[in-house]
Parts: C-alpha cells; structure tokens; sequence
C-alpha cells in the first residue's frame, strides 16, 4: 500500500502521524497534570483526615476523663448521703430518747 504511494502522500500520513503523536501527547501530559493535582489533593485530603483523627482522640480522651470525674463525684456524693443518713439515723434515735424522758419527767 505505502509502495504505491506518492511522494506527497507519504509527506502527508507522516505529518498527519506527527499531528496525532502531538495530540496524544498533549492529552498525556493533561493527565500526568490532573493526576499531579488528585495526588496533592489526596495527600492534603490523608493531613486532614489525620488532624481529625487526633482532634476525635483528643476528644474521646477527654469525654472518658469527665466521664470518670464525674463517676468518682458521683460515688463520693453517694457516700457523703450515706455517712449523713447515718447520723441523722442517731440524731433521731438520741431525738427519740430524749422525748421519752421528757414524757416520763411530765408523767411525774
């Protein structure tokens, strides 16, 4: 096919090769960019993604601390009412005691 060919047919089909080898290579050289720039947007995207796994540790470690905090205040509370219920226990009882023998004083 190409034995037959003019001389100006094949200056033709080279320059047409040419013309396609530019635009392929342009299309290659537009992708390698556009994967330059989703390659930098990933890793930007992987730094956050990173901060706000710290900034959410950050966070659970300190919800788990109050949360503690607020166990151990809790149970202290529950104590402090339990020593209180005790005493004011003994106070009536000493209470009731006290007004027996006031009865028995008037009863005289």
């Amino acid at each position: 096919m190409l034995e037959k060919a003019s001389q100006q047919e094949l200056v033709f089909l080279v320059l047409a090769m040419q013309d396609e080898y530019a635009k392929l290579k342009a299309q290659y050289n537009d992708l390698e960019a556009e994967n330059e720039v989703v390659h930098t947007m990933m890793e930007k995207s992987a730094t956050e993604i990173s901060k706000l796994n710290e900034q959410i540790s950050s966070i659970e470690s300190t919800k788990k601390a109050s949360e503690q905090a607020h166990l151990a205040e809790i149970s202290r509370l529950e104590d402090e009412r339990t020593n209180l219920a005790g005493v004011f226990a003994k106070l009536y009882a000493k209470s009731e005691k006290a007004n027996q023998r006031l009865l028995k004083q008037l009863e005289v």
